[in-house]
């Protein structure tokens, strides 16, 4: 049997201040932009896991340690707040 890798997250030091655009539709795939701190991982070379009223968005990409982007999942819309969690 061979070992998988796993990768441990951390959602407690990521903080996000703003989110725009602020609601969105219930059908996904809008661009979201996050604004906040400790947004990239420590380490810098692993993308953060977005997620949105609980749901994973794709396409995250890490702009700079206080921005980051992706695309809201379906079945999420009006406002739900995005939780970031970064690889350790």
């Amino acid at each position: 049997m061979t070992d998988i890798p796993t990768t441990t997250y951390d959602t407690q030091s990521a903080q996000v201040l703003n989110i725009q655009p602020f609601h969105g539709p219930a059908l996904g795939g809008m661009s979201l932009t996050i604004h906040g701190h400790n947004l990239k991982s420590s380490h810098g070379y692993s993308q953060p896991e977005v997620f949105v009223g609980g749901e994973p968005c794709t396409d995250a990409t890490v702009v700079d340690q206080e921005e980051l982007t992706c695309i809201t999942p379906p079945g999420v819309g009006g406002k739900c707040a995005p939780e970031v969690a970064t690889p350790l």
